[in-house]
């Protein structure tokens, strides 16, 4: 067994056995009769037109650095600091707020 198969077996136990959760396990019988695809191209091609989109977005957190950065107080105010939100979510809900002005 090779090391990855080692450590997702050992994550498994330890989420199944609930000494320390390692993510989510969904048995499913038929998994052995899967197999993987080979592409998605209905979402290639959503991400393909979003493109300029998201890359507008990304372009207006780059220009919100200092900004974005400037957020880090001790709560409630708005903080990077932790776990239910993650830091780009975040930064990308600020930014397209910026750009649509709702």
């Amino acid at each position: 067994m090779i090391d990855k198969e080692k450590r997702r077996l050992q994550m498994g136990l330890e989420t199944l056995q609930g000494d320390r959760p390692q993510g989510f396990f969904t048995p499913y019988r038929y998994a052995d009769q899967v197999t993987a695809p080979t592409g998605y191209p209905e979402l290639e091609n959503l991400f393909k037109s979003a493109r300029p989109s998201i890359e507008a977005v990304l372009d207006r957190i780059d220009a919100m650095g200092d900004r974005l950065a400037a957020l880090d107080g001790a709560p409630p105010r708005p903080r990077w600091g932790q776990s239910w939100f993650p830091r780009l979510d975040g930064a990308a809900a600020i930014a397209m707020v910026n750009i649509s002005k709702p």
